[in-house]
């Protein structure tokens, strides 16, 4: 299998790598600008190419790009593509955003390719390589002849898929954000109380993750509610009482007053919690929001 593609950062080359390491032939890297992807370009062996020389001769274009430039840089490429060389053999251009569908790829419809949005539900920093990719899961909406690209490449990284219907996209794309995004802002805030327990942020950071992971392992074996601890949990609110006694900044202060109501009101919810004690915690709970501050979390 033969593949080029456009844009070479964090998920694009671990990718391809993982893609060559698999037998795949990478026939070029597309670059707009020169800098880190191209010399990664060079590190990995693969040619780099201007987009508009770029090989398109090809089973698969992935593009790798930002969402904001990923339909205009698919028109870019699409105006200048010629058409197959085999008129028979279907190519696959391929984007890796979890928001976006196949619209921003419509351009390469006159020319006889199929579309493929194939977005790997994982994280990735500039340096990790395809193990990334590993067991994870894939959101995959596609033409019906790109299906099977979808399942052959995740058959590389035994990866398993979810198909999307275009009007479920925004909806995968939020669970993605809500389940990974917020970690870094929960973190700071944790972080940000120890500041004078440990030596600098680096140190609270290393002392939480242990936390952290022991609560992902007990988030494998049961589901949410079963697996949570602290005050909301052991309906201890003397426990908040004497958190809300410590000084620390107004965003710290917020994160967790805002935490500690939707648990709350997820406990509520599940039964864990009956409604006069949750009304109770919430009683409680709006007596320490700062003034200005919107306090019951439902409209303005």
């Amino acid at each position: 299998m033969r593949y080029s593609i456009v844009g070479y950062g964090a998920v694009g080359r671990a990718l391809s790598r993982g893609l060559q390491a698999a037998g795949w032939e990478a026939v070029g890297v597309g670059c707009t600008v020169r800098g880190s992807a191209v010399a990664a370009s060079l590190v990995d062996d693969v040619r780099t190419f201007k987009l508009e020389n770029l090989p398109l001769d090809v089973d698969l274009l992935i593009l790798a790009v930002p969402d904001a430039v990923l339909e205009e840089t698919a028109k870019v490429i699409a105006k200048r593509d010629t058409g197959p060389v085999d008129p028979f053999h279907k190519r696959v251009v391929m984007h890796l955003s979890g928001r976006l569908g196949l619209t921003p790829l419509e351009s390469f419809l006159e020319n006889r390719w199929s579309r493929l949005a194939w977005h790997p539900l994982q994280t990735f920093v500039r340096g990790v390589g395809p193990d990334r990719f590993n067991g994870i899961t894939i959101g995959v909406t596609a033409d019906k002849d790109a299906e099977k690209m979808a399942w052959n490449l995740a058959s590389q990284f035994n990866a398993r898929i979810w198909l999307l219907k275009e009007k479920d996209r925004i909806r995968y794309h939020r669970a993605a954000v809500v389940a990974s995004n917020f970690l870094p802002l929960l973190v700071a805030a944790a972080a940000t109380d120890l500041d004078g327990i440990a030596e600098n942020e680096v140190d609270a950071i290393s002392g939480l993750l242990p936390l952290m992971r022991g609560m992902m392992q007990n988030l494998e074996m049961r589901p949410p509610l079963d697996a949570m601890t602290g005050p909301v949990a052991r309906d201890d609110i003397e426990a908040l009482v004497e958190h809300m006694k410590v000084e620390s900044d107004t965003w710290n202060r917020e994160v967790y007053l805002r935490c500690t109501q939707l648990l709350v009101k997820f406990s509520e919810n599940m039964g864990l919690m009956n409604r006069e004690r949750s009304e109770l915690w919430h009683s409680i709970l709006l007596g320490y929001f700062p003034k200005g501050v919107i306090q019951d979390g439902s409209k303005p």
